[in-house]
C-alpha cells in the first residue's frame, strides 16, 4: 500500500512538475514571438500573413493534384522518408513539377518582400531573438551540420 503511496505523488509530482517546464518554455517562445511581431508595422504583419496563406494554399492543391498510385508511394511504411521522396520526385508529372517550381519562385519572391520591408533595428531584435533560442553554437547551420558528419 505504501508502495502505490509513493508511486502515486511521484507520478503527480512528476506530471505538476515535469509537464510544466516543457509548457512554460513554450509560452516564454510564443511571449517571444508575439513581442517580436508587436514591433512588426501592420503590412509587415499583413505580408506575413498573407505568406502563410499562400503556403497553406499552395500545399493544398498539390496535395490534391497527387495521383492515387503517389499517395501510396507517401504512405509506404517500408520506404525511408528518403527512398519516399525520391520515388515521388521520380513520378511527379511535367505539370506537377513546373507547380513546385513556380511555388517556389512565389515563395521566395515573398519572402525577399518582407526581408526587404524590415528596418536594421527589426532585423537586429529578430537575430538577437534567433540567437537566444537557439543559442551561440547552433545559430550556424554550417556548424550544425559539421557535427552531424562526426
Amino acid at each position: 500500500m505504501k508502495y502505490r503511496i509513493i508511486v502515486f505523488i511521484a507520478l503527480a509530482v512528476w506530471f505538476l512538475f515535469g509537464t510544466g517546464h516543457s509548457i512554460a518554455f513554450g509560452q516564454q517562445d510564443n511571449i517571444k514571438r508575439e513581442q517580436l511581431k508587436a514591433k512588426l508595422s501592420p503590412e509587415q504583419i499583413a505580408i506575413l500573413e498573407t505568406n502563410r496563406a499562400s503556403i497553406s494554399e499552395t500545399r493544398r492543391a498539390f496535395k490534391a493534384s497527387l495521383t492515387r498510385e503517389q499517395i501510396e508511394m507517401l504512405e509506404n511504411s517500408n520506404l525511408t522518408i528518403e527512398q519516399r521522396r525520391a520515388n515521388l520526385k521520380a513520378s511527379l508529372t511535367a505539370q506537377q513539377q513546373q507547380a513546385i517550381n513556380e511555388n517556389r519562385r512565389i515563395h521566395q519572391a515573398q519572402k525577399q518582400a518582407f526581408r526587404n520591408s524590415l528596418t536594421v533595428q527589426q532585423k537586429q531584435n529578430m537575430k538577437k531573438a534567433y540567437i537566444q533560442k537557439k543559442g551561440k553554437f547552433n545559430a550556424s547551420p554550417g556548424l550544425r551540420r559539421s557535427k552531424r558528419i562526426r
